[in-house]
C-alpha cells in the first residue's frame, strides 16, 4: 500500500464516522419530535379533568417533557432576570400508570421562603397527587404532602385546598 491508498482509506473512515453522527442525530431528533409532539391526556383532555374536578392545564402552559409513560406540562419559562409570580400553580405531571389508570400530580409553589439550620433556601410546596380510572368519572382517591421548612406533612385534598386558599390560590 502507498501513502495515497492509506490517505483515502484515512479519509473514506472519517467520512464514514461523519455521516454516522448525522444520521444518528437527525434519528434522535426525529423520535423526540414525535414523542412530544401531541401526547394524549394533554390540554385537549381538560374537559375530563373538569369532569373529575381536577386542575386543568392552563392554555399558556408548555409540554416539559414526554418520558416513557409520564408527561409533564408546566408554567412557561422565565429568563434568568425574571421573578416569577409566587404563590403560583407551576407543574402538572401526569403518569399513565396503566389502559384505565390514570394517575396527576398538581406541584404548587408557595411565596415563603424558610432557611434551614443548615443555611438551605426552601420555598414551601404543596403536591396533590389524584389516581382515578378512565372508566368512571367517580373513582378518584387523592393525598397530599405539604413541605414546609424542610419538612413533609401529609395532608388530605381538603386540608390541601385549605392551604391553597391561605395562599391566595384556588383548586377546581
Amino acid at each position: 500500500m502507498n501513502g495515497r491508498s492509506i490517505m483515502k482509506t484515512c479519509l473514506l473512515v472519517v467520512l464514514g464516522i461523519i455521516i454516522t453522527c448525522c444520521v444518528a442525530c437527525l434519528m434522535f431528533g426525529l423520535f423526540n419530535y414525535l414523542s412530544t409532539r401531541n401526547p394524549k391526556y394533554g390540554k385537549d383532555f381538560n374537559p375530563e379533568r373538569e369532569k373529575r374536578g381536577l386542575p386543568i392545564i392552563p392554555e399558556n402552559w408548555e409540554l416539559r417533557d414526554v418520558f416513557g409513560n409520564c408527561i409533564t406540562w408546566g408554567f412557561p419559562q422565565f429568563s434568568p432576570s425574571e421573578d416569577p409570580p409566587y404563590p403560583r400553580y407551576s407543574q402538572k405531571q401526569i403518569v399513565i400508570v396503566d389502559e384505565n389508570t390514570i394517575e396527576e400530580t398538581d406541584f404548587y409553589e408557595g411565596s415563603r421562603i424558610v432557611t434551614t439550620l443548615v443555611g438551605d433556601h426552601l420555598r414551601d410546596d404543596l403536591n396533590i397527587i389524584c389516581t382515578y380510572h378512565l372508566d368512571d368519572v367517580n373513582d378518584i382517591k387523592c393525598e397530599a404532602y405539604l413541605s414546609t421548612g424542610g419538612y413533609t406533612i401529609d395532608k388530605n385534598r381538603e386540608e390541601a385546598i385549605a392551604v391553597l386558599k391561605e395562599w391566595g390560590l384556588s383548586y377546581p
